[in-house]
Order: structure tokens, then C-alpha cells, then sequence
């Protein structure tokens, strides 16, 4: 590993002050492919360090022909890693309510010729309905935003008003078993999750799940919703206070 990105290191290093956006090599070694990003805020895609631990579980998890749900695709890191996983005989579905950003997944996809991954502009929730997205402050490829109210002191930024749908209802138009459905929607995951009832109720899909701050009242909801389902509770790596939890079927 070390070995593998020693030159790339050197040339990220010299590209860190930069502010261009690419094209440049992103991802894990395993899987490289292109992505358009402003190399400042970039870099950890670009070395392919970024969430090392749930890009290792997907590797190991994720194979030819599966049907994925990316519900908060952000600039395509995950997404474009999992259509390749999955192949040209899989899908991957993902999901980014902030226009720019859904914009540039759709650019990434693009460049990457993945005809097996689709976006669409959209929050999920519990409801098919037009809600509040907040915003923060920045550049949009650091910073997150959110559906989540409660949250509204911490975007100090600006509110749009987006479509959101169910995940149920997504997952019907996907035309094949849905077998994971990855979650990171900074704070609203119980609406996501109140979203994809039927999706909870099989037991062949698999949930990933990103809970942040999860010793909080509202991420320990999450976890218990995601535990009523009648599932097995892993965490499959952490970032200070985050947790990637995947809800898998319990063994019989």
C-alpha cells in the first residue's frame, strides 16, 4: 500500500494549495478511476484513503450483478467505486438533494462512461413531499448539508426547498433486489429509514448505515429502528464519533 502511493503522494502534496477542479485519479487501489474535484479539499479521494474501512467492507461485500442504493452520493466518491464493484450487470441508484453536487456526481459518473449508475436529484425521507435542506457556509465538497431541523444552528448557511421521496418507492423502479442501501444523510437517517418500510421488511437487503454521533438519543433511534427490523448489528468502521453500522440478517 505504502509502496503504491508513495508517487502519488509526492505529486498530492505538491497539489494540496491548489483549488482547480480535475479531472484526477481517485479511489482505493483495487478500483481507481476519475473524479472532478478541487484537489484542496479533496486530497484523502485522490490518495484513496478516505473511508478506508467501509471502502474495504464494500470490497469484500459487493460483487457483480448486485443493485445498490447510494442515499447521499455527495460528489460520487462511493457510488462510482460501487458501480464498479458491481459491473455492468449491476446498478447502483444514488441519491444527492444539493443541486451542485448532484451535478457533479452526474459529471463524475460521466467521465467514469459508468452506464450502470444513475443519479437523481433528491433527499430521501419519510414522505414524497418538498422539505428544507440546510446548507452551510463553503465549498460544497466539504462541507455537508442536511434535512435535519434540529441542525439549522450548525449549517449557518442557507435553506433551499428540495424534493424529497421514499426509498420504498425508489426501489421499485429499480427493476431487480435491492442489496444494499448506504446511508449518509448527516442527522435525517431516521427519516430515510422511515422511508424504506418494505425495503426494512427484506431481509436480503442489506443496510449501511452512517450514524454520527452515535451516543446521541437520536442516533441511538436510528440504531434501535434499524434493530427492530430484526437485524444484526456490525460496526464496520469508525471516524471519531461516526459509526458505519451494517444491518445485516441475523444468522438462523
Amino acid at each position: 500500500m505504502i509502496l503504491y502511493f508513495r508517487p502519488e503522494l509526492r505529486r498530492g502534496l505538491r497539489w494540496l494549495g491548489r483549488d482547480v477542479a480535475g479531472p484526477y485519479p481517485a479511489g482505493p487501489p483495487d478500483h481507481r478511476f476519475t473524479l472532478a474535484v478541487t484537489v484542496n479539499q479533496s486530497w484523502p479521494y485522490l490518495l484513496g484513503i478516505y473511508e478506508h474501512a467501509l471502502m474495504s467492507y464494500w470490497r469484500d461485500h459487493v460483487s457483480a450483478g448486485m443493485a445498490v442504493l447510494d442515499v447521499g452520493g455527495h460528489s460520487g466518491y462511493h457510488a462510482i467505486y460501487l458501480a464498479n464493484l458491481v459491473g455492468p450487470t449491476g446498478r447502483v441508484v444514488a441519491l444527492e438533494p444539493v443541486s451542485e453536487l448532484a451535478r457533479q456526481l452526474a459529471v463524475n459518473v460521466g467521465l467514469n462512461d459508468l452506464d450502470n449508475c444513475q443519479v437523481i436529484e433528491t433527499a430521501a425521507s419519510d414522505k414524497e413531499a418538498m422539505i428544507e435542506l440546510f446548507i452551510p457556509h463553503g465549498d460544497l465538497y466539504s462541507t455537508i448539508a442536511t434535512t435535519d431541523p434540529t441542525r439549522a444552528e450548525e449549517a449557518d448557511g442557507v435553506v433551499r426547498t428540495v424534493q424529497a421521496r421514499c426509498l420504498d418507492s425508489i426501489a421499485t423502479t429499480m427493476g431487480q433486489q435491492v442489496n444494499y442501501v448506504k446511508i449518509d444523510v448527516e442527522g435525517a437517517e431516521a427519516a430515510a429509514l422511515g422511508g424504506a418500510t418494505s425495503l426494512l421488511a427484506d431481509q436480503d437487503t442489506i443496510f449501511v448505515v452512517e450514524v454520527n454521533e452515535w451516543v446521541t438519543a437520536e442516533s441511538q433511534h436510528v440504531i434501535e429502528m434499524l434493530r427492530q427490523s430484526g437485524r444484526q448489528l456490525d460496526v464496520v468502521g469508525t471516524r471519531g464519533l461516526t459509526a458505519f453500522i451494517a444491518a445485516t440478517q441475523k444468522a438462523a
